[in-house]
C-alpha cells in the first residue's frame, strides 16, 4: 500500500472517528436534555397540584386522586375513608390576630394532620380557606377515627392555651354501596363535618348510614 492510499485511509476512518464521538455526544446531550425536561415537567405537575401555603394537595389534585381511589376501591373491594376537617375559631384568629397569625395556624394544623395519618399513603389536602380533607385508602370508619382523634389530641395540645383557642370539627365517611360516586363519599363527610360543627365544635362525627 503506497503512502497516498494509507493517507487516505488514514483520513476516512479519522472521519468516522469523529463522526462517532459527535454521534455519542449528540447521544448524551439528548439524554441529559430528556432527562432535565422530565423533572420539569414533574416539578409543574407537582406545583400544579400542590397549595402554595401548605405544601399539602390542593383541591383540584385532591378530586383527582379522589375519584381514582374511589374506582380502585371498587374494581379490588377495598375499603375507602374519608376524613373531612374544618378548623373552630378560625375568622377570630384572622380578625382578631391577623392573618399572618392565621396563616401560621394552616401551617401548623397541616404539620398536625401529616403526624396524624400513614405517611405516603394517606392523602391530606388543603380543600379551601380552613377546610381540610383527607383519603384514607384501605382503611375502615374506625381506623380513621384513631387517626381524626390524634388530630383532635394534637390541636388541643398546640392551640388550647392560645389568646385564640382553636379546635377542630371532624366528619369521617365511608365509601359503601350507596354511596357509589366520588361526589358521594365527600358531600357524606362534608355533612358529618358541619354535624359536628353545629353540635359546638371540638368534636368528631362518624356517619356510619348513608345521608
Amino acid at each position: 500500500m503506497n503512502l497516498s492510499v494509507e493517507l487516505g485511509m488514514g483520513f476516512i476512518i479519522m472521519i468516522f472517528a469523529v463522526a462517532a464521538t459527535r454521534e455519542h455526544y449528540l447521544r448524551v446531550s439528548l439524554k441529559a436534555d430528556n432527562l432535565r425536561l422530565k423533572k420539569e415537567l414533574s416539578e409543574h405537575v407537582m406545583l400544579a397540584q400542590t397549595d402554595d401555603l401548605t405544601g399539602l394537595l390542593n383541591a383540584r389534585a385532591f378530586r383527582s386522586k379522589l375519584d381514582h381511589e374511589v374506582t380502585r376501591a371498587r374494581r379490588f373491594g377495598h375499603d375507602l375513608t374519608m376524613i373531612f376537617v374544618d378548623l373552630d375559631n378560625f375568622k377570630k384568629v384572622n380578625d382578631i390576630l391577623g392573618h399572618v397569625a392565621g396563616d401560621a395556624v394552616l401551617v401548623s394544623v397541616s404539620a398536625i394532620l401529616r403526624e396524624a395519618v400513614r405517611e405516603d399513603f394517606d392523602l391530606v389536602a388543603r380543600y379551601g380557606g380552613d377546610e381540610f380533607a383527607i383519603l384514607l385508602p384501605e382503611a375502615k370508619p374506625a381506623d380513621a377515627q384513631k387517626a381524626a382523634q390524634r388530630i383532635l389530641d394534637l390541636t388541643r395540645v398546640a392551640f388550647g392555651s392560645h389568646r385564640v383557642p382553636v379546635t377542630v370539627s371532624i366528619g369521617i365517611a365511608e365509601l359503601t354501596t350507596a354511596s357509589s360516586a366520588s361526589a358521594d363519599l365527600f358531600l357524606i363527610a362534608d355533612a358529618a363535618m358541619y354535624s359536628a360543627k353545629r353540635g359546638g365544635g371540638n368534636q368528631i362525627v362518624v356517619t356510619h348510614d348513608n345521608i
